[in-house]
């Protein structure tokens, strides 16, 4: 049973990375290279920071839950690291 959890989960992940992480890499390419920077509002730069930031935290992040489908329990400094990560 765990280990179908275990495959449930990387099937999940690499979905949510790569439909994710393209969808967020456009929204950043969009609004930083589709228009004059000079009408850029104040929304659309914060929009495209955000999915920087949500882009970076999704890749480390989703990286160490990985782990934790595969090999379980993880050592303090990993928690400890995921936990001030997020």
């Amino acid at each position: 049973m765990e280990f179908q959890i275990a495959i449930v989960g990387t099937i999940g992940y690499f979905l949510w990375m790569v439909v994710g992480n393209v969808l967020y890499s456009a929204i950043i390419k969009f609004e930083w290279y589709g228009g004059d920077p000079r009408k850029r509002s104040f929304g659309n730069r914060m929009l495209s920071f955000y999915c920087c930031g949500v882009l970076i935290y999704s890749t480390i992040c989703g990286s160490i839950l990985e782990l934790f489908f595969w090999i379980g329990p993880v050592g303090e400094i990993l928690a400890t690291t995921f936990s001030f990560v997020r």
